[in-house]
C-alpha cells in the first residue's frame, strides 16, 4: 500500500498516516487498555486523540470505521463492530472531522460478491489461522489472494488481516480523502 500511495504522491500523506497510527499506538500503551474495550472507553480514547492533534497540529484528521472482524457480516464480532462504528461516526460529525466508511465499503463488497455467509471471526483459532497465513505467504511463496481463497475469504486472509483486494479498498478511501481539497 505504501508503494501505491508513493507512486501517486501521496508519500508524505501516508507518512502523516504512519505517524498518527504511531501516535495512536503509543498513546494507547501509556493509557493501558482496559480488559474489555467499552465503547465509552474506546470513543473517550479517541475523542482525547483527536483533540489532542487538533490542538497541537495542523493535520487533517480522518476517522476510519473499523473494518469487518471475520467476513460473517452478521455474525456477533461484526454486531459489535457496527455499534462501535456508530460511535466512530457520531464522534466525527461532533469534532468536525472526516468520516472514511471502511466498514460499510467492505459491507456492500461481500453482500455483493459472497454465495453464502463468510467466515466468522472466532478468537479462538485466530492466532493460528493468522500464523498459517504468515507461513504460507513468507515460506511457501503463495499470494494473500491464494490464502484468502484457501479460507473461503474475500478481503482477509485469516479474518483479521486484509489481502491485495482489501487493502486497495482502504487505500482507495485514504486516497480520495487525500485528495479532496480543503475547505
Amino acid at each position: 500500500m505504501i508503494k501505491r500511495l508513493i507512486r501517486q504522491r501521496w508519500f508524505w500523506g501516508a507518512v502523516t498516516l504512519g505517524a498518527v497510527v504511531t501516535l495512536l499506538t503509543v498513546f494507547l500503551r501509556l493509557k493501558k487498555l482496559p480488559e474489555a474495550v467499552t465503547r465509552e472507553w474506546y470513543t473517550g480514547t479517541m475523542r482525547q486523540l483527536v483533540l489532542t492533534l487538533q490542538n497541537k497540529t495542523n493535520a487533517r484528521i480522518a476517522l476510519c470505521s473499523i473494518p469487518p472482524l471475520g467476513e460473517d457480516l452478521d455474525s456477533l464480532p461484526n454486531q459489535r463492530v457496527r455499534q462501535f462504528n456508530q460511535d466512530v461516526k457520531a464522534l466525527a460529525d461532533e469534532l468536525d472531522v472526516a468520516y472514511l466508511s471502511v466498514y460499510e465499503i467492505m459491507q456492500q463488497y461481500l453482500r455483493a460478491h459472497q454465495q453464502e455467509p463468510g467466515q466468522a471471526f472466532d478468537e479462538s483459532s485466530a492466532e493460528t489461522m493468522m500464523m498459517r497465513a504468515f507461513r504460507d505467504h513468507n515460506i511457501r511463496g503463495h499470494s494473500w489472494e491464494d490464502i484468502s481463497a484457501h479460507h473461503g475469504l474475500l478481503l482477509q486472509t485469516d479474518t483479521i488481516h486484509f489481502n491485495s483486494h482489501g487493502a486497495n479498498i482502504i487505500a482507495d478511501l485514504i486516497e480520495g480523502w487525500l485528495h479532496t481539497p480543503v475547505a
